[in-house]
C-alpha cells in the first residue's frame, strides 16, 4: 500500500479513531522508517458533505494515473492523540513521485449514520488488445433501430448515420447494429432497418432520408413515452408533519396536493 486517502475531517474524535485503525491494521505492520503516506482532499477544497467520499476517490485515482500523490496542505502538527511515530504514518506535505507498475492506495469515507468504507485502489495495467476477427457473417440480416422525438427527427438520424457509415466503409455492422439496440434512447417515432451488407445498409438509409418506400424496414412504431416524476420523501415521518401543516396553512396546498393524488391513482397505492 503506498498510500491511503483518509476521510480526515478534522473532528476532535473521528480523526484520532481513524488514524488509530490505520496505524494498527497497515502503520505497524510496515518497517520501520517506511511509514504509510496519508493525507485528505479536504484541505484542499473543504469538507463537500454528501460529495467528500467521491472527492477523495477521484483525487486517489488522479494521483495513480498521474504518477504523483499531491501534498495535503497547511499541515504543521499531528492532533495530540494522533501519535504518528507509533502508527508508522506521515502526512504526505510535497509532491511524491510513484513507482512504476503496480501501485496500490486506500479511500476511507465515513457516512453520518455511520457507515464505514474503506476501498482499495490499484493502478490501471493496460493489455494488448487481442486481435479482432471478422464479426460481419456474409448473408446474415441484422435489424438496425432508428428512434426520434418526430418523424423528421428520425430521418435526420438516418441521415447522419448514413454520413458516419459512408466514411467508414469497414465498420463491422454487428457493432453498428449493437449500439443502436442497446446505447441509444428510444423515442416515440420508430424504424428498423433489415440488411445483409453495408450497401444495403446504406440504401435503406438514404430511403428512409427521401420518404421512400422501404421494402427492408419494419413498419414504424409510434410508443406512447411516460413523463418524468420527482418525489422528494424529506426525512422520514417528519415530512408527513410539514405536508399536513403546509395543507392546512395554505390554500393553493390541498388543491395541489388532490391533483397529485389523482395522476398517481392506478401507479401506487395512495392514501
Amino acid at each position: 500500500m503506498r498510500f491511503v486517502e483518509l476521510h480526515g475531517t478534522g473532528t476532535r474524535v473521528g480523526d484520532p479513531v481513524e488514524a488509530a485503525a490505520l496505524g494498527e491494521v497497515l502503520g505497524r505492520t510496515r518497517r520501520a522508517g517506511s511509514p504509510l503516506p496519508v493525507g485528505s482532499v479536504k484541505t484542499n477544497i473543504g469538507h463537500l458533505e454528501g460529495a467528500a467520499g467521491i472527492a477523495g476517490l477521484v483525487k486517489a485515482l488522479l494521483c495513480l494515473r498521474e504518477g504523483t500523490l499531491v501534498p495535503s496542505l497547511n499541515f504543521r502538527t499531528a492532533h495530540p492523540d494522533i501519535p504518528l511515530d507509533e502508527l508508522n504514518l506521515t502526512v504526505n506535505t510535497d509532491l511524491l513521485t510513484l513507482p512504476d507498475g503496480a501501485v496500490l492506495a486506500g479511500v476511507s469515507s465515513f457516512g453520518m449514520t455511520g457507515t464505514n468504507c474503506h476501498l482499495v485502489l490499484s493502478r490501471w495495467q493496460p493489455e494488448p488488445a487481442p486481435a479482432l476477427a471478422a464479426q460481419d457473417s456474409p448473408g446474415s440480416v441484422l435489424p438496425f433501430a432508428l428512434s426520434g422525438r418526430t418523424e423528421q427527427a428520425l430521418r435526420d438520424q438516418a441521415a447522419r448515420l448514413r454520413e458516419h457509415l459512408a466514411d467508414r466503409p469497414g465498420t463491422p455492422l454487428v457493432d453498428v447494429a449493437y449500439s443502436l439496440a442497446t446505447t441509444r434512447t428510444r423515442f416515440t417515432h420508430r424504424k428498423v432497418l433489415l440488411a445483409d451488407s453495408h450497401d444495403e445498409l446504406l440504401g435503406a438509409l438514404e430511403a428512409l432520408t427521401r420518404t421512400a418506400p422501404l421494402t427492408q424496414a419494419v413498419r414504424p412504431v409510434s410508443a406512447k413515452v411516460g413523463g418524468t416524476a420527482f418525489l422528494f420523501t424529506g426525512q422520514g415521518v417528519s415530512g408527513l408533519v410539514w405536508g399536513g401543516s403546509c395543507m392546512a396553512r395554505s390554500r393553493c396546498s390541498l388543491p395541489c396536493w388532490m391533483r397529485c393524488v389523482g395522476s398517481w391513482r392506478g401507479i401506487w397505492s395512495v392514501r
